[in-house]
C-alpha cells in the first residue's frame, strides 16, 4: 500500500481502515508487506498526518494478522520508507509476485522503483484508478516544493512495472453516509470503529474510494459499493430474513488470484501463478447506458398503464413499481403505479422526501436487485417492502430524484443478496421535471456581539420580482433554547448595496406590531421578547445588508435571521460577518427549499477580508456544515483540498483570494442546515460566511 491522507483530500483517513479491514477479513493480513502513508511527503498537514497514523497503525491492531513494522509515515523519515518499499519489490519473483495499490502521488513507488533491481520489476504490478493521482507529482510536485524526478503512473510502466488501471471508485463508494449505518449500527465493535475513522474524515459523504482497489484485488470486482462492502465484512441487516445468506459471487478468497493483465508495459507479463501475496484478476468494465435528453418538455401526468407482458407460470417477477411518499410510508397519488413513460413533476407533488418501491409476484422472493440510470447495482433489497433507497422495517428512506430521465430495472432473486436464481426483470423510463423554484428560502446567523461591536448578515434577493422578507435579532429569548448571556437589547439596521439605511427598528412592537399579531405568515415570526427587534418590508431583487448591535453597546450572543415569505421565496446568498474566537464560533443557519436542485457553496474568509479594510482577521478559518439530524455533511479547511469540489468554485467566480481560506460546493436535499466557522488552533480573528444558491 502506498496512500497519501496527510494533504489535499481528507478521504484516506476513512479509506485506510476499510482497506485493512478487507485484507484481514479476507486472510490477506499477513501478505501486507509494506504499508506507507503520509506519502506526500514534501507538503504536509500535521493534523492530518496524526489522523492517518490513528486510521492505519490503530486499526491494524483492531483488525488482527499484521505485521507492525510493516507499516510507515513517509512523512516521519522519507527514505527509510522508499527503502523499505525498495526491498519488498528486490523480492519479487515469478513465484512471488507484488502487487501495489497506489491510493497516492506515484511518486513513492517510482523513488523505490528507479532504485529497486531491475530484473525484480518485471514481477511488480501497481493497481490505481485515480487520474488525479496518476499525474499528481508531476503536474504540481515542483510547485508544491518537491525536488528531483517527479513520477507519474505512465512512468511507473516505463521503469519496468505492470500497470492496471481500473475504473474511478468514487461514484461506487463516496456515499451519503446513510448507506452505511450497517457500520454505525453493527454490534461488532470493529465495524463501528470504521464508521468512527468515517466521521473522522469529516467529508461530505462517507468516502472510502481508495477502498475500491483492495476489494478489486482480493474479488476481482471493480464496481465496489456499501452493500458489497456489507456483505464481505459481515454487516449485519437490521431486518433479517430467515433464507440463508448465500456465498456472495464473485467470492472473497483467502487463495491470492492470478497477477493482474497489465494495461500497459514493456515487460513481459509475468506467469498466473497463485502466490502469498494477493493479486488481482481484472475484469471488463460494463459500458454506461448514455442518458437521453428528452427533446420537449412533456406534460407532467402519468401515463397510462401498458399491458404488461405475460410472466411465465411459477417465476417469480418483479410486476410494478409505486412512487412512495417516505414521509406518509404511502404511494403518491397519480402514481401508485408508475409506468414505463411517467412524467413525475416534483413541484406538483404533494411530498419533499420520495421513494420507488417494486412490487413483485410472490412472497418467497430472497431479495430484488435495483439498477438506477448507469448503476448496474445501486441497491440490493433483501426484505419487502423492495425500496430503491431503502427503508427499516417498513419506514422508507426519502431519497432525491434529479430532474431529467432516468432508467429504472429491478430483478427478483431466489435468495438474499442477488443470489439463486434471477426471476423476471421489469424495466421502465421515466422523466423528472421541476417546475418550481429552487434554492434556500431563509437564512440565520449567531454568534457574539462585543461591547460597542456588531454582527452584519448580509443576502441577495434574486429574481427580477419583489420579495417581502421579515428580518429580527434575537438575544434575551435565547436563554430558552440553552444559551445564556443573550444581548439583552439589540437593536436592528437594513441598509442597501451603497450603504444607505432603509430601515431601523429597537423593539419589534414600536411600528408593526399590529402586522407581526395578525394571523398568518407574519405572526409566527414575532420574536419571543419585547425587546427584540424585527423588521417585515418588501424588497426589490438586490444585494443587502442587516446590521445587529447592543443598544448603548451592550454586548451578548445573538441571532440575526431573514425569512423570505414571498408566495415564491428563493434567497440567492446569505452571509455573516462576525469575530470568532476559541470559545465563539461563527453560526449560520439555512433551509433549503422542497424538491430543490439548486446547489450551494459556502465559503468562510479571512485573510481575504484585510483587502476591505477589515482588521485582526481570522487567519485560518475552517467550517462545517451539518443536517437537522446533527449530523457532519460536509468539512473543508482548504478550499482547493477537493479537486471536484474546487473546479466548481472556480468556475463559479466564488474562489477564495487565499488557498487557506476553506469553500464547498454541495449539493444539498431539502431541509435544515448549520455552517459552523471556527479558527484553526484556536485562532481568533474577524470572519465573513458565505452561503451561496448556484446552479
Amino acid at each position: 500500500m502506498s496512500e497519501d491522507g496527510n494533504y489535499h483530500d481528507r478521504d484516506d483517513i476513512c479509506a485506510a481502515p476499510i482497506i485493512l479491514a478487507i485484507l484481514s477479513k479476507t486472510g490477506n493480513a499477513s501478505n501486507l508487506v509494506y504499508y506507507g502513508y503520509n506519502d506526500h511527503f514534501w507538503l504536509t498537514d500535521s493534523s492530518r498526518e496524526a489522523a492517518m497514523r490513528v486510521s492505519t497503525e490503530q486499526t491494524a491492531t483492531i483488525w488482527s494478522g499484521f505485521n507492525a513494522n510493516a507499516f510507515f509515515s513517509v512523512t516521519a523519515n522519507s527514505a527509510t520508507a522508499v527503502n523499505a518499499l525498495t526491498g519488498a519489490i528486490n523480492e519479487s519473483t515469478s513465484a512471488n509476485p507484488l502487487t501495489i495499490i497506489a491510493a497516492g502521488p506515484m511518486q513513492v513507488i517510482g523513488m523505490a522503483l528507479a532504485q529497486s533491481n531491475a530484473t525484480a520489476r518485471q514481477f511488480v504490478t501497481v493497481i490505481s484508478h485515480s487520474s488525479w493521482n496518476d499525474t499528481h507529482a508531476t503536474s504540481e510536485g515542483a510547485a508544491e516544493g518537491l525536488t528531483g524526478t517527479g513520477y507519474s503512473f505512465a512512468m511507473l510502466g516505463g521503469l519496468g512495472a505492470n500497470l492496471v488501471h481500473i475504473k474511478d471508485q468514487n461514484a461506487g463508494l463516496a456515499r451519503p453516509y446513510s448507506e452505511w449505518f450497517w457500520l454505525r449500527d453493527s454490534s461488532d465493535s470493529r465495524l463501528n470503529w470504521l464508521w468512527q475513522r468515517g466521521q473522522a474524515a469529516a467529508k461530505s459523504d462517507f468516502d472510502c474510494s481508495d477502498a475500491g482497489m483492495a476489494y478489486y484485488l482480493v474479488t476481482g470486482d471493480a464496481s465496489a459499493s456499501p452493500a458489497k462492502l456489507e456483505l464481505l465484512l459481515g454487516g449485519s441487516n437490521p431486518t433479517p430474513s430467515p433464507t440463508a445468506t448465500p456465498t456472495p459471487s464473485p467470492s472473497p478468497s483467502t487463495t491470492p488470484k492470478p497477477t493482474p493483465t497489465p494495461s500497459a508495459s514493456p515487460s513481459s507479463t509475468p506467469t498466473a501463478t497463485p502466490t502469498p501475496r494477493p493479486t488481482a484478476t481484472p475484469t471488463p468494465q460494463p459500458t454506461p447506458t448514455p442518458t437521453v435528453t428528452p427533446s420537449a418538455t412533456p406534460t407532467p401526468t402519468p401515463a397510462p398503464s401498458p399491458t404488461p407482458s405475460p410472466t411465465p407460470s411459477g417465476e417469480q417477477a418483479v410486476t410494478s413499481f409505486a412512487l412512495v411518499n417516505a414521509d406518509t410510508n404511502q404511494p403518491v397519488a397519480g402514481y401508485e403505479t408508475l409506468c414505463d413513460g411517467a412524467i413525475v413533476d416534483l413541484d406538483a407533488l404533494p411530498a419533499c422526501h420520495l421513494n420507488i418501491r417494486a412490487n413483485t409476484n410472490s412472497s418467497e422472493i430472497g431479495s430484488v436487485r435495483f439498477a438506477f440510470d448507469d448503476d448496474s447495482s445501486a441497491r440490493v433489497e433483501n426484505v419487502p417492502p423492495f425500496a430503491l433507497f431503502g427503508d427499516v422495517g417498513g419506514d422508507y428512506s426519502g431519497g432525491r430524484l434529479q430532474p431529467g430521465q432516468h432508467t429504472l430495472a429491478a430483478t427478483p432473486f431466489t435468495q438474499n443478496w442477488a443470489g439463486g436464481v434471477a426471476g423476471t426483470t421489469l424495466a421502465i423510463s421515466f422523466t423528472v421535471l421541476d417546475s418550481g423554484d429552487t434554492g434556500f428560502s431563509n437564512g440565520s446567523a449567531r454568534s457574539y456581539v462585543a461591547p460597542n461591536g456588531e454582527l452584519i448578515s448580509g443576502f441577495i434577493i434574486a429574481g427580477n420580482q419583489p420579495k417581502t422578507v421579515v428580518l429580527r435579532a434575537l438575544g434575551s429569548s435565547l436563554s430558552r433554547f440553552g444559551i445564556h448571556s443573550g444581548l439583552a437589547d439589540p437593536t436592528l439596521e437594513l441598509h442597501d448595496a451603497a450603504g444607505a439605511l432603509i430601515a431601523v427598528n429597537d423593539n419589534w412592537r414600536d411600528s408593526q406590531q399590529a402586522l407581526f399579531e395578525q394571523r398568518g405568515r407574519f405572526h409566527s415570526l414575532c420574536p419571543p421578547d419585547n425587546l427584540e427587534p424585527a423588521i417585515a418590508i418588501q424588497l426589490q431583487p438586490g444585494s443587502y445588508s442587516a446590521i445587529v448591535r447592543g443598544k448603548n453597546g451592550g454586548a451578548g450572543g445573538v441571532v440575526a435571521e431573514m425569512y423570505d415569505v414571498s408566495d415564491n421565496p428563493k434567497l440567492a446568498n446569505v452571509s455573516t460577518r462576525a469575530a470568532v474566537a476559541p470559545n465563539n464560533v461563527l453560526i449560520g443557519g439555512f433551509v433549503v427549499q422542497c424538491h430543490s436542485r439548486a446547489g450551494i457553496i459556502l465559503r468562510a474568509l479571512g485573510p481575504s477580508l484585510s483587502s476591505s479594510g477589515v482588521t485582526n482577521v481570522l487567519s485560518n478559518p475552517s467550517i462545517a456544515v451539518f443536517n437537522q439530524q446533527g449530523y457532519l455533511v460536509g468539512y473543508n479547511e482548504h478550499w482547493q483540498e477537493n479537486v471536484q469540489q474546487a473546479a466548481k468554485i472556480a468556475r463559479s467566480g466564488l474562489a477564495p483570494s487565499f488557498a487557506r481560506e476553506p469553500a464547498m460546493a454541495l449539493n444539498l436535499p431539502s431541509g435544515s442546515y448549520t455552517a459552523v466557522v471556527r479558527g484553526q488552533d484556536n485562532s481568533a480573528g474577524v470572519a465573513l460566511l458565505d452561503i451561496y444558491n448556484v446552479p
